[in-house]
């Protein structure tokens, strides 16, 4: 096969993709096929299925995208590149390439520039959530978490964080893995794995650096965790990504992963814990139409969950082991609003369907 038909076969994917507003592409190696698939509104969906044959060139041609070496097959490789047609926006792709016993395998995520960078109020926070949290970040010292899932929109909510609270007179340095976007007035670290550095060590360094307000990318291993608390403890804002289901769970995460039980309890100060959930389609009013290819739903928006520390809460992580309920317990006493009693307000507004608002009841 020509090299221009592989380029034509990619670009009509991801042409394709950005119509139907998928936020991942996944190529994948079967036996006698290659099969391409998309994630649309949080659900993996087939698109197309073509010869293995071509799986070679497909490969070798996203590898060339993303500058990494065509000769290996046998070892993960990852990287970036930009995609734009004239209808569309330029958009990033973020690229990973794994081998598997049938052969290669792709995921590419799709990230809109426009979405990362967007305000706080536009997530779709309730207004006494939005309203606390920000003014959270406004604290002079302490840890903020953003907890979820993969996928469930801390990044966005990470950057709207960070656009939220930037100003002139505050030294603001991120440590990012990777650079999602470049925010002016801001003093972006990209970590780079490859070099001698560990995650942890960079944070050391940006400590010296005299920061007022410090961005963690993501808070991966004990080393890390037990750093942004004694940062927080020492005069800093420190804003963090975390993979917790829960609020409560980023407490119990933090203990799990080493940090001592009096630095959790005095540098916390909030947990944002989220997930994304299928909108209700605005067009057809979740009846199935034209707009929505006749799902009933469009897009996704932000169901959040927030806690904020307080004495009680403070008394009971101090004092582990930690038992979900007591905490829970302890939380009401201040400021808690869970991840059901926010998707509830929306299932009442009619952005979420019954459907959905069931399904994360179950989880």
């Amino acid at each position: 096969m020509k090299s221009n038909d592989v380029v034509f076969i990619l670009n009509s994917c991801l042409e394709a993709a950005l119509v139907q507003n998928a936020s991942d592409v996944h190529i994948e190696t079967k036996a006698d096929t290659l099969a391409i698939k998309f994630r649309v509104d949080g659900q993996l969906i087939d698109y197309k299925v073509i010869s293995k044959d071509i799986a070679p060139q497909i490969f070798s041609r996203l590898k060339v995208l993303i500058k990494a070496d065509i000769t290996k097959k046998y070892i993960p490789q990852e990287g970036r590149f930009s995609f734009g047609l004239n209808k569309f926006p330029i958009v990033d792709i973020r690229v990973i390439i794994i081998p598997t016993i049938l052969g290669e395998r792709a995921t590419m995520r799709i990230l809109h520039r426009n979405d990362l960078l967007r305000s706080l109020p536009s997530l779709g926070m309730h207004q006494t959530i939005l309203q606390k949290y920000s003014e959270l970040l406004r604290s002079r010292h302490g840890l903020i978490l953003i907890s979820g899932s993969t996928g469930s929109g801390k990044t966005t909510t990470l950057y709207a964080s960070l656009l939220d609270i930037k100003a002139k007179h505050k030294n603001i340095i991120t440590v990012e893995d990777p650079v999602e976007y470049v925010v002016e007035e801001i003093n972006q670290i990209q970590f780079n794995k490859d070099s001698d550095l560990s995650f942890a060590s960079c944070l050391r360094y940006i400590l010296r650096m005299d920061p007022d307000i410090i961005f963690i990318g993501e808070i991966r291993d004990a080393e890390t965790a037990a750093l942004a608390c004694s940062a927080a403890l020492t005069g800093h804002l420190v804003v963090a990504t975390i993979h917790t289901n829960d609020s409560i769970s980023a407490i119990t995460r933090l203990y799990d992963m080493g940090v001592e039980p009096f630095m959790i309890a005095h540098s916390l100060v909030g947990v944002v814990s989220q997930t994304l959930l299928p909108k209700v389609c605005m067009d057809c009013m979740g009846e199935g139409c034209e707009s929505c290819m006749l799902k009933g739903v469009k897009g996704r928006i932000g169901v959040f969950e927030l806690l904020v520390m307080n004495e009680q809460l403070k008394e009971l992580v101090i004092k582990p082991p930690y038992g979900t309920n007591a905490l829970k317990k302890a939380a009401r006493e201040d400021f808690y609003v869970t991840l059901i009693e926010e998707a509830t307000l929306k299932l009442n507004g009619g952005i979420i369907s019954e459907k959905e608002f069931h399904m994360l009841a179950l989880s």
